[in-house]
């Protein structure tokens, strides 16, 4: 019995040293959960693009074509932007309907 609180004695410092390193585990994962949150994705223009009058307008086009063609990925990339640019959604709404247009389908489907 003594040799078994002995052990549990002995054990706890390593205990406490591994519920630590979990916690800074943790903290850092937080930490880069953070900065993936601020960080541009890549199919979000940046500011500078946007104001130099970057591909941010090929990039919509790309993605609506790629949507409209079965691209999961892209279609979540588009609701994503979509979802935060009201600039880039009055874009899309003018593609779509020019898409439309193209292949005789009416707007609005």
């Amino acid at each position: 019995m003594q040799q078994a609180l002995v052990q549990q004695q002995q054990q706890e410092p390593l205990k406490l040293l591994k519920i630590r390193q979990m916690e800074q585990e943790m903290a850092e994962a937080e930490a880069e959960m953070a900065m993936e949150q601020t960080r541009p994705r890549p199919d979000e223009p940046r500011e500078s693009e946007r104001e130099a009058g970057g591909m941010w307008r090929d990039r919509i086009v790309e993605l609506h074509v790629l949507a409209e063609h079965g691209d999961v990925d892209a279609a979540d990339a588009a609701r994503r932007w979509l979802a935060t640019d009201g600039e880039a959604r009055r874009l899309w709404q003018e593609v779509d309907k020019d898409c439309r247009s193209i292949q005789g389908v009416p707007s609005g489907r």
